[in-house]
């Protein structure tokens, strides 16, 4: 029977009971190693017993050949495809099974199970047919129709069809979308799923396990264990199975106020993450380097995301904003890193932002100086460099003397006031000296 169940029956008894396929590995083995399994197919009056294949499971495998004996399918005006079954180096032509059932073949007396992966109804197919032939030029809408099927079987293809089988590891898409709003829950996102190999994209709720590439002439093989890894990176983050009746099934979803950092942890994670805002980037290295001036530090930089880039001053205008992301200039949602959050927060609340850089007083050399200290390593000039480093030098201040042309004399706090005076305009600071005692005595 072809049917997904076995009839079993005796001889002069009218009972009848089916077999399920889970039963074929127990029950029907059973049934054949008691030697008193038979199966009537010519009408024989005594059929001898049914014995079971202890070999393994079989599986299906179809070749493609060219037609009327070409040397090549670009010669030729048509393809045969025929199927077999194939168990490690063994081989069974279809045209040899007496029953093939879903998951069983019996042939030449004797009973194995088959690995059909949900292809029976193709099985049947090329059993019954023996060999399909194809015109040539229809060659890719056959692929295209073979690899909608559940589980694509292995086929064997002439090398001359330029078409090649690879299998490539996942990246995984996800697009939030904001639920509508409902005023007794709180708001959500709903993510679908898809994955992108290498260019083709298959939604994660496709069932065929390869995907025939048209455009490149190739089958890709997908990586269910990676996709269903993938997945369940949603489930720890927080998406949970919720029905969507626009939709009528189960879709992800998460709190909309968990969504950020949700995104942020997919987006580090190696996702491609789109929002109804646009497409969300992960963040390259934060880049600084600092140019000196007559009496200003100018601190210019910025961050890669992707092959679009953002300046400093934006950076820190989104901080100032209390957002975790940053608007790039192609459209795209570039998030910032909670370490680079937390070093550039203190930026955004000194210095003076222009169109692409933050400018400093030179008396905030020693704020800057420790700034940069908590960032990545920042390229300096000479002049900040040399500033910087007399400043860490620095220890303490001794007294100092006026110039020889002073006519006066100084007490001992206005000779500390003095070299306060040498101090601050060393390394460019401003300042005042104020005595209401006078600024010494004759």
């Amino acid at each position: 029977s072809s049917d997904s169940r076995l009839v079993a029956g005796g001889y002069g008894v009218t009972r009848r009971y089916y077999l399920e396929p889970p039963a074929f590995g127990t029950t029907l083995r059973l049934m054949c190693e008691s030697g008193r399994c038979r199966v009537n197919i010519a009408g024989e009056s005594d059929p001898p017993p049914l014995a079971w294949d202890t070999g393994g499971a079989w599986e299906l495998r179809v070749d493609v050949t060219p037609l009327n004996g070409a040397a090549t399918p670009s010669e030729a005006h048509a393809l045969r495809v025929q199927g077999w079954l194939r168990r490690g180096d063994e081989r069974l032509a279809l045209a040899d099974a007496s029953i093939l059932a879903p998951g069983l073949v019996i042939a030449h007396g004797v009973a194995a199970p088959v690995r059909d992966d949900g292809n029976h109804a193709l099985i049947v197919a090329l059993a019954d047919e023996g060999s399909i032939e194809v015109p040539a030029v229809e060659v890719d809408e056959l692929l295209r129709e073979l690899h909608t099927l559940p589980a694509v079987p292995p086929i064997e293809l002439p090398e001359t069809l330029g078409v090649t089988e690879v299998r490539l590891k996942p990246r995984p898409v996800v697009r939030l979308a904001a639920d509508p709003v409902v005023s007794w829950q709180p708001s959500k996102v709903t993510a679908a799923v898809t994955f992108d190999y290498d260019g083709v994209i298959v939604s994660g709720d496709v069932t065929q396990n390869a995907l025939f590439d048209e455009e490149r002439r190739r089958i890709v093989r997908r990586d269910l264990d990676a996709e269903r890894a993938a997945r369940e990176q949603l489930y720890t983050l927080g998406f949970r199975e919720e029905y969507d009746y626009n939709r009528s099934r189960n879709m992800p979803r998460l709190g909309a106020a968990r969504s950020p950092k949700a995104i942020a942890s997919l987006v580090s994670a190696g996702w491609v993450v789109e929002t109804e805002e646009g497409r969300v980037r992960a963040a390259g290295d934060l880049e600084l380097e600092v140019a000196s001036g007559i009496d200003w530090f100018e601190l210019r930089g910025g961050a890669a995301f992707g092959d679009t880039r953002a300046s400093l001053p934006e950076l820190l205008a989104a901080l100032r904003q209390g957002r975790s992301s940053v608007t790039l200039s192609d459209g795209t949602i570039g998030i910032l890193p909670d370490s680079w959050s937390e070093r550039l927060r203190a930026l955004s609340g000194v210095g003076e932002s222009g169109a692409d850089v933050v400018r400093f007083t030179r008396s905030q050399v020693g704020l800057l100086d420790a700034l940069l200290a908590a960032m990545p390593a920042a390229a300096v000039d000479e002049q900040f460099e040399r500033a910087r480093r007399e400043l860490r030098s620095f220890e303490t201040l001794q007294p100092a003397d006026p110039p020889a042309s002073f006519n006066g004399e100084l007490r001992h706090y206005q000779r500390d006031g003095l070299a306060w005076l040498h101090f601050l305009q060393r390394f460019g600071f401003g300042g005042c000296l104020a005595d209401d005692m006078g600024l010494g005595k004759t």
